[in-house]
């Protein structure tokens, strides 16, 4: 790999060459580990048609295409989803690359894995294979080249570890006989592409609407976006279908590393798909910060500061990390980090300032409350709860959980010509207390005497 940074170059100082060297080898050695350095400089060779490379994605990368299923808590099979297999050049180790959300089970959880080959025409099944041993990287925190901080990204490697016995009682063999799939990606590529709109690609999986076999489809590349780096994800003209994730896209014409497929829940309708970039998995491996991604705290552990709306002279205490948005004089929200990569949803808490002052507060809360109970019968709802602020401004506070396990809180604070109302709508499953308890300091904070 030296000759291909410096070829044609004569460096006399022994130093600077071990270093050079360290250097190189060492980043090579944690890029082939997750197999996403397979074949980025790989040895020039004729470029193939287009017939030639699909030929080649069919007998040697479809066989090494596998279908992922997950276990839960019972040890039963919940999740399906797909994965590319490879060999860990360091190690020998058998690994399939995937998504996160593919080896997480619905509690968070990684219970380990089934990993099934197909046969030769991509049916169901030929070989099958366990692991109980997966790197997840939805909840690590990065630093991009950029230097934005990224929270999480949705991708995984298992480890297979032991075979399955066939039908016959023999276990199948072990590392599995099929091709390292980033070594024939290597073989293909002549070099990485320079991804554009327009690039055909194969997008090879298996959807569950297909049924267990292995399914290409062929699109194209139409954009790019992502929910925390515009360089996250690709978009590609064909629907990645639940199951799907985990697999690959294939460059039709050069036989390149595209990206992995996965889902995306902000998808702009049901033609368009996602992909995981590659060149993205590269930057957030090797900007890891061994950080944890966000978790809500309290008043005790969260670091707070203060934000002012200079309009009013309102302040209030807010959690450091949270994101400050003034929407106008009015309004001002404050968004929590994202949880990680699977964490569709940022809570935000919103400050609005109305004009007017309520005459009767426990009136008002009870009023409020009743029409929550008749707008919704049977709907969860605490409270009123009343006190005072810091400052000793009289409030109430009103909780109340939807149908569908949503929480909602409201906090109505009575100034001297003003109403102060601090609402918040938390995700299920998210931390309810400890956005309960920051929602309640930022209550508390309020003061008007700011200016």
């Amino acid at each position: 790999m030296q000759t291909l940074f410096l070829q044609d170059k004569k460096i006399h100082t022994y130093t600077l060459l071990g270093v050079c060297v360290l250097l190189i080898v060492g980043g090579s050695i944690f890029l082939y580990s997750t197999g996403l350095l397979h074949g980025l400089f790989p040895e020039k060779s004729a470029k193939l048609s287009k017939e030639q490379v699909l030929e080649v994605v069919r007998k040697e990368i479809i066989p090494s295409i596998v279908q992922i299923r997950c276990l839960d808590e019972n040890g039963e099979e919940s999740k399906i989803g797909s994965g590319l297999y490879y060999i860990e050049p360091e190690t020998g180790s058998s690994v399939v690359e995937t998504n996160a959300h593919v080896v997480i089970s619905e509690d968070g959880m990684f219970y380990g894995c089934n990993a099934y080959f197909p046969r030769p025409d991509g049916t169901f099944y030929d070989a099958a294979y366990f692991s109980d041993k997966a790197d997840m990287y939805h909840n690590q925190m990065a630093k991009l080249n950029t230097g934005r901080m990224v929270s999480g990204i949705d991708y995984a490697t298992l480890r297979l570890t032991s075979p399955y016995e066939a039908e016959e009682g023999a276990p199948y063999p072990f590392p599995p006989d099929r091709p390292d799939a980033y070594e024939v990606i290597g073989r293909l590529c002549e070099e990485a592409p320079d991804i554009k709109i327009g690039d055909p690609v194969y997008l090879i999986g298996y959807p569950a609407i297909g049924g267990q076999s292995l399914t290409l489809t062929e699109g194209v590349i139409s954009g790019f976006g992502g929910m925390q780096d515009e360089s996250e994800l690709i978009k590609v003209s064909a629907s990645v279908n639940r199951g799907s994730s985990g697999g690959i896209a294939i460059g039709a014409e050069n036989g390149c590393n595209y990206g992995v497929l996965t889902q995306a829940s902000f998808a702009e309708g049901s033609n368009i798909g996602f992909l995981l970039s590659p060149v993205f998995i590269r930057e957030f491996l090797l900007g890891i910060t061994g950080e944890g991604v966000y978790r809500p705290g309290d008043a005790e552990t969260e670091p707070f500061e203060k934000y002012t709306n200079r309009h009013f002279g309102v302040s209030i205490e807010y959690p450091r990390k949270w994101a400050v948005s003034e929407e106008s004089d009015r309004e001002t929200i404050f968004t929590a980090p994202f949880e990680g990569a699977l964490d569709g949803y940022q809570e935000q808490i919103i400050l609005d300032i109305v004009d007017g002052a309520i005459d009767d507060l426990e009136a008002d809360a009870e009023q409020y409350v009743a029409d929550l109970k008749d707008e919704r019968p049977g709907l969860s709802v605490y409270g009123p709860k009343f006190g005072k602020t810091q400052e000793g401004l009289p409030y109430y506070f009103v909780a109340f959980i939807t149908y569908d396990e949503y929480f909602f809180g409201v906090f109505y604070i009575l100034g001297e010509n003003q109403t102060y109302l601090l609402t918040t709508r938390i995700e299920q499953g998210k931390e309810l207390e400890s956005y309960a308890a920051l929602l309640d300091t930022m209550g508390f904070s309020i003061r008007t005497d700011s200016l």
